[in-house]
């Protein structure tokens, strides 16, 4: 009877396990669940298989970055092209816009 009664306690226990085990969990953040947690990965990650650790995306949206374009950026994913609001032209350095 002692044994139940123990572990029905352990189980109405609210343990976070992100602040329990530091660093150890995630590979960048750790989020704490109800009885769990979740990892997450900062922009520019995506999550692995492991559900723990983070890869670098090939593909990142260079127009966030660097954008060299006066109105409108596009990343086709081998080059930015700039376009331009309507009632203006792409100029002649095919980023700014007259």
């Amino acid at each position: 009877m002692v044994k139940i009664i123990c572990f029905l306690c352990l189980l109405l226990v609210s343990v976070n396990l992100c602040e329990s085990f530091p660093g150890q969990l995630c590979a960048h953040s750790c989020i704490p669940t109800p009885g769990s947690y979740r990892c997450e990965c900062r922009e520019g990650f995506s999550l692995m298989s492991d559900g723990r650790s983070c890869q670098q995306d090939i593909f990142q949206d260079r127009c966030k970055t660097n954008n060299p374009c006066a109105h409108k950026c596009y990343d086709t994913g081998t080059a930015i092209e700039c376009s331009c609001n309507p009632g203006y032209q792409l100029g002649i350095d095919e980023t700014s816009c007259v």
